[in-house]
């Protein structure tokens, strides 16, 4: 079995958005640290009478699919891609303004970001999700040399009908729109 040695280093995170269709990448900016991407498997459990019902332990564990929390602290962003991260996919038109006809609009589906991360150091292991949803958007220290922005982004499997034609793809390695 081959070894390899795993250094630590930038990433370069870039998005698209609902505008595009997914199928223009512009980069949002660098992260403090290394990234890490924590995979959990969702599952339902199944009970029976055998272990006790509903009270008891469950008898099976039914599959249902898989997400991804990412915690972002970026030192380095453009305003303007990051801007548009708080407006949820085009859904409000200002940054604070929520529309009636916003409420309600379907978020994985028509409203959904895409994140690509690269890192540096090794390209060949950059990672796309096509269906990100933003959680948090924070920004510390504006005004200050010390600023960042906080960013808590899910990841899901793209439903059918995605705006960027992604549909059931969790994360794959399609770099389309990538400029570089």
């Amino acid at each position: 079995m081959a070894e390899s040695i795993v250094v630590p280093g930038k990433f370069d995170i870039w998005i698209a958005t609902p505008a595009t269709s997914h199928a223009t990448l512009v980069k949002l900016g660098q992260n403090i640290d290394s990234i890490e991407i924590p995979i959990e498997i969702i599952k339902a459990p199944v009970y029976g009478d055998k272990n006790g019902g509903r009270d008891g332990e469950p008898i099976e564990e039914q599959y249902l699919g898989e997400r991804a929390r990412v915690e972002l602290e970026l030192t380095i962003w453009d305003k303007v891609v990051a801007a548009e991260l708080r407006t949820n996919g085009g859904i409000t038109a200002a940054a604070g303004t929520i529309l009636d006809s916003a409420v309600g609009a379907l978020m994985r589906t028509d409203h959904c970001y895409r994140f690509y991360f690269i890192p540096v150091r090794d390209v060949s292991q950059a990672v796309n999700f096509p269906c990100a949803l933003i959680e948090r958007n924070q920004i510390i220290g504006g005004g200050s040399k010390h600023r960042a922005l906080k960013l808590a982004v899910t990841f899901h499997r793209a439903p059918v009908g995605h705006v960027g034609g992604a549909d059931n793809v969790f994360y794959n390695a399609s770099n389309i729109g990538y400029p570089g």
